[in-house]
């Protein structure tokens, strides 16, 4: 965890004092967030960094389900699964090798192809609503939600 301080700030969301120690009225905020001089800002900075650190973990948690090699070929499993959604005709040479060498059908492995499309593609748009959102925000309140709408996303890697 990084090394926390506690912000105190007046009404007009001045940083008026750092401490190490708890204080009435005080946030939490990693260290390196309490150089600026209104605590709007410095959440701001710090929930968006957080938002992206969550994000990759995420999708790093996706991934490492898999091999290298693996991971590798998902932009060509992606392609195939695109063409053969607009074409049940289209070629499907990488896909149709899977399928065989797994001993299951290309309907089947395309289902669980698109999980981890839709998975990626949707921790990709969660992150930039996110991000949005802390941009737009102007109440400590507004920033603070986003912990909450962050944990929601763990249940996109428990769905792939």
């Amino acid at each position: 965890m990084e090394n926390l301080r506690y912000v105190t700030f007046d009404k007009e969301g001045n940083i008026t004092g750092i401490y190490s120690a708890p204080r009435e009225g005080a946030i939490k905020l990693p260290l390196k967030y309490t150089r600026y001089s209104n605590v709007i800002d410095a959440l701001k900075a710090y929930k968006e960094q957080l938002v992206k650190d969550t994000v990759q973990s995420l999708v790093d948690q996706i991934k490492g389900k898999y091999a290298q090699f693996e991971v590798e070929s998902f932009l060509d499993q992606r392609e195939e699964w695109r063409r053969w959604v607009a074409d049940k005709n289209a070629p499907t040479p990488y896909v149709d090798a899977l399928a065989a060498a797994r001993g299951i059908s290309k309907e089947e492995l395309m289902k669980r192809i698109e999980k981890k499309v839709t998975a990626l593609a949707t921790l990709q748009g969660e992150q930039q609503a996110l991000i949005d959102k802390i941009e737009a925000a102007t109440t400590i309140e507004e920033l603070e939600a986003i912990d909450e709408e962050l944990r929601k996303l763990t249940q996109i890697v428990n769905n792939v």
